[in-house]
C-alpha cells in the first residue's frame, strides 16, 4: 500500500510521541535521529522531518539537516518499524527535498533495521553513488553482556595496568552537574586541541558543550563524566549519550599538563562501568578510522580504543544522491577548486 509523507519543520506532541515509538525500538541507533537533538547540537542548521505513513500509521522517519539550502543529510536514517519499508521511505525522503530545492543528498545509512539484520545497498529506487571518498563510518563495541571482571581481562595488558595505576594514585570520576564544569570542560578541551595544531574556538565549545549538557539533562540521554586528580581538581573527561542500548562516546580529552598519567584508561573504563550499570548491551567507542595513512595522527586513537576489545562494525556506505543533472557538475566543479 501507498505511503504518505509529510516533511515539517515543527512537531506535534503527537508525532513526537510516534517518532520515540519507532526510536525506541532500534537495538543500535544514533542520536542523530532523535527528535530535537539536531537542533540542541548544531542550531545554525536548519533541520526537518520527513514523516511516512501507512493507512494513518507512521511506519518511518528521518530528521533532515539542510545546509545552505543545497544539501541535505540524514545521519544514520532513515528509521523504519520494518525493514521492508527502508528503501521506500529513503526515497519518499529524496523526493521531498528535491520538491523543496535541494540539488544534493548525502544519507549515511543505519547499522541495522529492527529486524537486526544489514542494510543492503544499493537501492533499485535511488539514483544514488557509493565511493570510499566519501564519509563511511565504522566504530567498535564493545559487548556489556558478561561480567565486568570478564570485560576487564579482555582489555589489553597496557590498558589494564594503566587502570590499576590510575586507581593506586587515586585518579577518580563524576557526572559533571554545573555550567561552570561544564565551561571549565570546554576550556581544558580546547587547550589540549590547541596544542596538538587543530582547529578548535574555546566560545564555540562552550557553547556546544552547554547545549549537549542542558539537551542530556532535559532528556536523560547522557552524561558528561569528569576525571579528577588526587586533589579533587579536574584533568579530563569525556561526553558519553545513551542511544538504543548503547552507550556512545561523542568527545573527550585529557588534561595537556597531566598528559603523563592514564586519564584516559580510567575514564573509558568508568564509562563502561556505567553503561553495564544502566543495562546498557554496548558501549560504542564513538568511530574508527578506516584507510588511514600511516602518519594520520587517527591511528594512535584507533590503537587506543582496540586496547579496549570489542569488535569492528562497518557500516552501509554513505549514498550519494544529485537531485538534478547540474547539481552534480556543480559539485565536481566545487571538489576540483577544493583541492
Amino acid at each position: 500500500m501507498k505511503i504518505k509523507t509529510f516533511l515539517v519543520k515543527d512537531l506535534t506532541p503527537q508525532q513526537q510521541s510516534d517518532m520515540m515509538s519507532i526510536y525506541s525500538l532500534m537495538e543500535v541507533v544514533s542520536l542523530e535521529q532523535y527528535p530535537g537533538f539536531a537542533q540542541a547540537s548544531e542550531p545554525e542548521i536548519p533541520v526537518l522531518y520527513l514523516l511516512a505513513y501507512r493507512q494513518d500509521k507512521l511506519i518511518g522517519y528521518a530528521c533532515v539537516k539542510i545546509k545552505k539550502s543545497v544539501l541535505a543529510t540524514v545521519s544514520f536514517g532513515p528509521l523504519v518499524r520494518d525493514a521492508d519499508d527502508y528503501e521506500e521511505v529513503c526515497a519518499a525522503t529524496v523526493n521531498a527535498c528535491t520538491y523543496k530545492g535541494v540539488l544534493m543528498m548525502k544519507i549515511f545509512p543505519p547499522f541495522s533495521s529492527v529486524k537486526n539484520t544489514p542494510i543492503q545497498l544499493p537501492f533499485a529506487k535511488l539514483k544514488s553513488e557509493q565511493s570510499d571518498e566519501d564519509f563511511n563510518w565504522a566504530s567498535l563495541l564493545l559487548p556489556l553482556d558478561r561480567p565486568m571482571e570478564e570485560i576487564f581481562s579482555g582489555f589489553s595488558e597496557n590498558h589494564k595496568r594503566s587502570i590499576r595505576k590510575a586507581q593506586k594514585i587515586n585518579l577518580s570520576t563524576a557526572e559533571i552537574t554545573t555550567e561552570e564544569e561544564i565551561n571549565l570542560f570546554a576550556e581544558q578541551y580546547t587547550k589540549m586541541y590547541k596544542i596538538r595544531e587543530l582547529p578548535v574556538d574555546l566560545d564555540e565549545a562552550k557553547l556546544s558543550f552547554q547545549r549537549l549538557f542542558t539537551f542530556f539533562k532535559e532528556q536523560k540521554t547522557g552524561i558528561f563524566l569528569a576525571v579528577k586528580s588526587d586533589k579533587g581538581g579536574m584533568i579530563g573527561g569525556l561526553c558519553i549519550s545513551y542511544q538504543g542500548n548503547a552507550a556512545f562516546y561523542h568527545k573527550g580529552y585529557s588534561h595537556p599538563d597531566f598528559r603523563q598519567l592514564p586519564i584516559n584508561h580510567l575514564a573509558f573504563y568508568d564509562a563502561i562501568n556505567l553503561a553495564k550499570a544502566k543495562g546498557l548491551k554496548y558501549f560504542d567507542f564513538g568511530g574508527y578510522g578506516l584507510n588511514l595513512s600511516p602518519e594520520d595522527q587517527v591511528n594512535g586513537i584507533n590503537r587506543f580504543k582496540d586496547g579496549f576489545g570489542g569488535h569492528l562494525v562497518t557500516y552501509p556506505q554513505t549514498l550519494t544522491i544529485y537531485t538534478t543533472p547540474i547539481s552534480k557538475l556543480m559539485h565536481s566543479i566545487y571538489q576540483k577548486f577544493r583541492k
